[in-house]
């Protein structure tokens, strides 16, 4: 929708990707590395890759040969525009990848399977590559046969797959690895995602629930022309003047028994929508690595890299 928005009032007509917005997509990309957005400092570069610690992680994570193997890491795919990965490598061999092309078997394949607007090079991008709006990206969607479709399959059935940082929500990839599910062909992808937190409910919170389930109760047996008897009496009594109530927990004494029974259905409800998500990654042959905070994603690909 953003991307519609930005056609419609940057660029009217069908010449969208044009040179001009590729140069403005390059400006907003590696805007750190600009001296007052005109000059390009090439020594910004490098200290901007190596402020992500998550983007060192992978690379170092590619440069870690694993024992009996030339090269740990078989390919990369990126949905990312920019080059900050080719930049962190160095003078590791590898090949950026954004369209049909010669495949270098003595270097690390770098595929932008949604197009590519190098640091050094904007104007390399091509428009027809570079999939920003949505009826591109429903163009490639629909055709099995797009090179960055028969990359994706085959590296997601060719060897072990280790997504980080990708939600999962991407119907594309999800039509992708759901037909794969399908197929009898046996796969091994792991994604690494943050576990679902839920808000702990306040005592307020509670008694807001209990206020809300009773005034449905009374619709409900109103639409039916039923009555309920005492109905009103059940309202928990308010609490003027206090805010926020702390953060219980299903079951703590002294709670009043309509908290008790609300906050343990909540607690039931959260444990069954995470064992929910994980069945639904694991029904699209995806096997969930559960972290707490995205702090914790390059330890966990140092341990990867090493073994440890």
């Amino acid at each position: 929708m953003t991307a519609r928005k930005l056609r419609k009032y940057f660029f009217d007509g069908d010449d969208f990707l044009n040179e001009d917005f590729i140069d403005r997509l390059h400006t907003t990309l590696y805007l750190p590395c600009f001296k007052d957005r005109e000059e390009i400092d090439p020594s910004m570069m490098t200290g901007l890759t190596r402020q992500n610690a998550t983007l060192m992680a992978v690379t170092d994570l590619i440069r870690a040969a694993l024992p009996g193997q030339p090269q740990g890491v078989e390919s990369v795919i990126t949905y990312n525009y920019d080059n900050l990965l080719e930049g962190a490598l160095c003078d590791y061999p590898h090949q950026s990848i954004y369209q049909q092309t010669h495949l270098d078997r003595q270097r690390l394949p770098i595929y932008h399977v949604h197009g590519y607007v190098p640091f050094e090079e904007p104007t390399i991008a091509y428009e027809q590559d570079l999939v920003f709006t949505e009826d591109q990206y429903h163009r490639i969607a629909r055709d099995p046969y797009h090179w960055s479709n028969l990359v994706q399959v085959q590296s997601l059935t060719g060897s072990a797959t280790l997504m980080v940082g990708l939600s999962l929500s991407d119907r594309n990839m999800r039509r992708i690895l759901d037909a794969i599910a399908a197929a009898p062909i046996a796969t091994d992808t792991y994604a690494i995602l943050q576990r679902p937190k839920f808000h702990n409910p306040t005592t307020d919170d509670l008694d807001l629930i209990h206020e809300n389930a009773i005034d449905y109760l009374e619709k409900f047996e109103h639409s039916h022309g039923q009555s309920r008897a005492g109905v009103k009496s059940a309202r928990p009594p308010m609490r003027h003047g206090v805010k926020g109530g702390g953060a219980p927990r299903a079951g703590v004494k002294g709670q009043p028994r309509y908290q008790r029974e609300i906050a343990a259905i909540l607690d039931h409800v959260q444990a069954l929508d995470g064992e929910l998500q994980e069945d639904s990654l694991r029904r699209l042959g995806v096997t969930p690595i559960w972290i707490d905070d995205y702090t914790e994603i390059p330890l966990l690909l140092s341990q990867i890299a090493y073994g440890r």
